[in-house]
């Protein structure tokens, strides 16, 4: 009889045991990835495109951000970047799983300003990410998007030609007789993870000798060629470049550039333009 008095008391024992266990099973999690950028493919509407996706996790609020760059929805549309901010995550074996099925409004970054746009709203996600890969699909209103891409290590990969360079810039404006030099200038060099274009933005820059203030202008999606340690780039065509109204970047058609060159390579760059105000030149070295 006092034998199955002891069995309720061991059946509650185990039961303890295995709820320990899932405790410290549980508290021994860690995240596979925390932080990652990856290239891929995303296709939206049936149109593929190369691009690059990045994971952030919290960890206070077990959810993740998602920021896929260079999206188009449109061939005419300028390209957008598009961060899908708080979606609910879950660390399952060696995989960051994400999903959500209720809606999310992205914020999006369009010619150097971010705002969240209800018109891209993300009407469910899910997906996973490991230290290796990271594959999702997404339901928006203009059609499903998919992304599956590969781990990239950015520095290794643009660490050769992208990042700020010092330098000066000799310019001959429109109708001067003499050139001037900008010394002491600042040029920041991007290129473009596919590293078929790169970004270029000067700061602190005048075109004319009486200028009387200074200008941070930049010139996006200049075509390039990659070559062993640095890239060549070139554009003939009429660019409108963006100029820095207080904290944003905005067209300026008085700036028109209608031709760069130039080659960044060996920790030097070189680059000439003209442009509606006159013609300059930029030399300067890797920071």
């Amino acid at each position: 009889m006092k034998k199955f008095l002891f069995l309720p008391l061991f059946a509650a024992l185990m039961l303890l045991s295995a709820c320990s266990s899932d405790d410290d099973d549980n508290t021994a999690l860690v995240p596979s990835v925390t932080e990652a950028a990856y290239k891929g493919d995303l296709t939206l509407g049936g149109a593929a495109l190369s691009t690059k996706c990045s994971f952030l996790y919290n960890e206070a609020s077990k959810s993740c951000d998602l920021t896929i760059e260079g999206l188009k929805f449109a061939p005419t549309m300028p390209s957008v970047d598009i961060c899908i901010k708080g979606v609910p995550c879950k660390i399952e074996g060696d995989k960051m799983v994400f999903a959500s099925a209720a809606p999310i409004v992205p914020f999006v970054t369009i010619m150097g300003q971010t705002m969240p746009y209800e018109d891209y709203t993300i009407e469910s996600i899910e997906g996973y990410a490991t230290a290796t890969d990271i594959s999702l699909t997404a339901s928006m209103e203009m059609g499903t998007l998919t992304f599956s891409g590969k781990y990239t290590d950015e520095e290794e990969e643009n660490g050769s030609a992208s990042g700020a360079y010092t330098g000066s810039m000799t310019v001959l404006a429109t109708g001067a007789e003499e050139p001037f030099v900008c010394e002491a200038l600042n040029c920041d060099v991007q290129i473009a993870d596919d590293e078929k274009s790169l970004d270029l933005i000067i700061y602190g820059a005048r075109f004319a000798q009486n200028m009387p203030v200074t200008v941070d202008i930049k010139l996006q999606a200049i075509p390039c060629v990659a070559n062993d340690g640095g890239v060549e780039f070139e554009c003939t065509e009429t660019m409108i470049p963006l100029v820095r109204m207080g904290e944003d970047f905005v067209p300026m058609e008085a700036f028109a550039f209608s031709r760069i060159a130039g080659v960044c390579a060996d920790g030097a760059l070189a680059f000439g333009a003209s442009m509606t105000r006159g013609e300059f030149m930029f030399e300067g070295a890797l920071e």
